[in-house]
């Protein structure tokens, strides 16, 4: 880390593919006088993090951990650690709660709704009408023939029901969009206020009867150790077999191997996925090799825009905490005990 005896606030960015350089992270960050912005490349590991972020005042993280062995090398320093996106499973936030740090995320503003939403209903889309499979018949010699292996049966979507699995911002706009397409939207969420769902057109129920009565399942919730493996053996089986599971949240939330075989038995129609408990995955998940499975590679909250926005309103929320000020979203919630802050 260079020397620079102006500067007040030094930043460090952990690199993401996503492209156009920090641009966006200066524009967040311009509320604050003479920082200092480092994007750099380093693994996920405890030790590369550390080494990275060693002397820094804030953190934009995109996927490295932040355990408590991070947050003892780098406190009192450190002051905020801020997500590139909406899931922080990988930040203990009890210990930042300790050292005093605030953990924050992208969840408001509309950042991710948009495309999240979109993505879901892509995914619902591509499943119920066998988009893959047809594809492919598409580009080949036996046109008519054949597609009629896919064409029984090929569900409508007007008149179906979406269960949602977690109503937050992303859930309510999958909702309104799921609506426009005469679907029937029912959601279990239990932090779901009543009234927000009744305005949204959603019936909130309990999981048991979003999943018999579903014909899409999506999952909406973040992954949290009671949202892990929320959706396993026994929760396949009360699923119609027509039915369709569409996740664009965290892979866990699911048992993978409970999805598998509900697959391979028939019991469920197919998936939609976003994401899988390991990612990159191995070749060698017969997952990779069903027809029934469509895929994207993590990359439903992904656009020119958002991606800009997301960069833009991490940077935002680092440079909120070290001017003194609460970010938009405080996944630590315990820090207001610790810390004074303005609003």
């Amino acid at each position: 880390m260079p020397e620079t005896s102006s500067r007040r606030h030094y930043v460090v960015a952990q690199f993401n593919d996503w492209g156009g350089g920090v641009e966006a992270e200066h524009e967040g960050l311009q509320c604050l006088a003479g920082y200092e912005l480092a994007q750099k490349r380093f693994e996920n590991d405890e030790g590369a993090v550390i080494a990275a972020a060693t002397g820094a005042d804030g953190l934009i993280l995109n996927s490295g951990y932040v355990t408590r062995k991070v947050l003892e090398a780098l406190a009192p320093k450190l002051k905020v650690v801020s997500r590139y996106g909406v899931g922080y499973e990988r930040v203990d936030t009890d210990a930042a709660t300790d050292f005093g740090v605030v953990v924050s995320n992208v969840r408001t503003g509309g950042v991710f709704n948009q495309e999240m939403s979109n993505g879901t209903i892509l995914l619902l889309l591509a499943c119920a009408k066998k988009l893959i499979p047809l594809d492919r018949v598409a580009r080949s010699a036996d046109w008519f023939e054949g597609r009629r292996p896919y064409m029984r049966p090929l569900v409508p979507i007007y008149g179906q029901v979406l269960g949602l699995v977690g109503l937050g911002d992303i859930g309510l706009m999958v909702a309104d969009k799921a609506r426009a397409f005469d679907l029937e939207v029912i959601a279990y969420d239990p932090y779901a206020k009543p009234e927000v769902a009744k305005e949204h057109g959603v019936e909130l129920t309990d999981m048991d009867d979003i999943l018999r009565r579903s014909d899409f399942v999506s999952i909406h919730c973040p992954l949290t150790p009671e949202t892990q493996g929320l959706i396993g053996e026994r929760e396949f089986r009360l699923m119609k077999p027509s039915a369709y599971v569409i996740n664009t949240a965290r892979g866990a939330i699911i048992n993978e191997q409970a999805m598998l075989a509900a697959l391979q038995e028939g019991r469920i129609a197919g998936a939609g996925l976003d994401v899988l408990e390991q990612e990159p995955p191995s070749l060698a998940n017969p997952l990779l090799k069903m027809a029934n499975v469509v895929f994207t590679p993590h990359c439903a909250g992904i656009s020119d825009r958002a991606t800009y926005n997301i960069k833009r309103k991490a940077a935002e929320n680092v440079a909120r905490v070290l001017s003194g000020r609460w970010p938009d979203a405080v996944i630590n919630p315990g820090i207001r005990q610790k810390l004074e802050m303005k609003g």
